[in-house]
C-alpha cells in the first residue's frame, strides 16, 4: 500500500511502478484503521468517519502486566506498547472502503508492471534516469545492496480470521494478553470480524493449523468479549490467511539510518513504508508527510547527510 500511495500522490510524475508478484497483493488482512483521513484526501478516496472503542481483556495484575505480556504474546517481545491509553474512551477513526487496493491502483498512472522482480542490474540502470522510490523490505534491498551488518531483522509472522456478521455495524478492538486465548486481538470494523494471531518462538506452524481447524470455536470466543454470539455469523464467510510479516521488531538505530542514508546519498534510492525503513510504528497516515518529504530531497539535491537534524 506504502508503494500504491507513493505513486497515486506522484501520479503526474510518476514514470513507472513495478511489483514483484503476477497480480496486484491485497496482503494487508489484519486491522485496518486510520486516524486521520489525510491517505483518502491525498487520493481524492473517500473515508468513513466513525467512533471507534478499546478494551483489554485484562489480566487483573494491573496495566503493566497487561502491556508487556501483550506485547510478549503478539511478538515474542516483551516491550512496551500502548494498549494501556485510550481505553473506553471514544475515539475518532477513519474507515476506508472495502476495495482500497483496487481504488489506489485506479490512481496509479501510468500504471503497475508486474512480476517485475527488479535485480540490482535493473535498479543501477534506472537509477541514471530517474529517482527512484522503493518499498522494498530494508532486508532484501540491504542484501542487494551489500550494505548490510546482516541484522537479524527480526519479526514474527502470524495469520489472520475473518468473518462478516449480520445486523452488526460497530467499531471496537479488544486486546487479549493472557493464556486464555490464542489471539492477540480481535476487532469488530462495520459488519467484519478480525481476529489476529502470532506465529513466533511460543507459537508454532501447528499452532497454525491447531487454530485453523478450530476457527468456528475461536470466533465464539472472541465474539463472547463483545457481548455476541455465533448467530451473527454469516454463514461460509468465513477465512484465515497468514501473514508473513505480522509484527515487525526495531533493529539496531544506527544500522537502520546507516542503510538508509546509503541508500540514497550513494545511488539515489528513497526508502520508503513500514518495511523498506524498517519502522515497526509506522502508520500508513505518515507516509503521506513522508512521501512528500522525498521530493522536497530529490527536488533541491538535499541528500540525508545533509538533511541531520531536520
Amino acid at each position: 500500500m506504502a508503494g500504491l500511495l507513493a505513486a497515486g500522490i506522484l501520479r503526474d510524475r510518476c514514470a513507472a511502478v513495478f511489483e514483484s508478484q503476477p497480480s496486484l497483493p491485497n496482503n494487508h488482512n489484519a486491522l485496518l484503521r486510520f486516524r486521520s483521513r489525510i491517505v483518502g484526501d491525498a487520493l481524492g478516496i473517500p473515508f468513513k468517519k466513525v467512533t471507534a472503542f478499546k478494551g483489554v481483556a485484562t489480566m487483573g495484575n494491573g496495566p503493566i502486566a497487561d502491556m508487556l505480556s501483550y506485547a510478549k504474546k503478539a511478538t515474542g517481545t516483551a516491550t512496551a506498547r500502548s494498549i494501556a491509553t485510550e481505553i473506553g474512551v471514544p475515539l475518532e477513526r477513519y474507515i476506508a472502503p472495502p476495495d482500497l487496493v483496487a481504488q489506489m491502483e485506479r490512481k496509479v498512472t501510468p500504471g503497475v508492471t508486474y512480476h517485475k522482480k527488479l535485480s540490482w542490474g535493473d535498479l543501477v540502470d534506472l537509477i541514471d534516469k530517474y529517482h527512484i522510490i522503493s518499498t522494498m523490505p530494508m532486508p532484501n534491498m540491504a542484501d542487494m545492496a551489500g550494505a548490510s551488518n546482516k541484522s537479524n531483522w527480526p519479526f514474527s509472522s502470524g495469520f489472520v480470521t475473518k468473518a462478516t456478521l449480520k445486523n452488526i455495524d460497530a467499531y471496537a478492538t479488544i486486546y487479549f494478553p493472557g493464556d486464555n486465548t490464542n489471539f492477540y486481538r480481535a476487532s469488530v470494523t462495520g459488519n467484519e470480524l478480525i481476529i489476529e494471531y502470532a506465529i513466533n518462538s511460543h507459537y508454532t506452524l501447528s499452532y497454525y493449523d491447531q487454530v485453523n481447524d478450530h476457527s468456528s470455536e475461536e470466533i465464539r470466543k472472541a465474539l463472547y468479549w463483545f457481548g455476541l454470539d455465533d448467530e451473527v455469523v454469516v454463514k461460509d464467510t468465513t477465512e484465515t490467511r497468514k501473514q508473513p510479516y505480522s509484527k515487525i521488531l526495531p533493529i539496531d538505530e544506527g544500522e537502520r539510518l546507516r542503510i538508509m542514508i546509503r541508500m540514497t546519498d550513494d545511488y539515489g534510492i528513497y526508502s520508503l513504508g513500514r518495511f523498506a525503513t524498517w519502522r515497526p510504528g509506522l502508520l500508513l497516515d505518515d507516509v503521506v508527510s513522508d512521501v512528500e518529504k522525498i521530493v522536497k530531497m530529490a527536488d533541491s539535491g538535499i541528500n540525508y547527510q545533509r538533511m541531520k537534524g531536520k
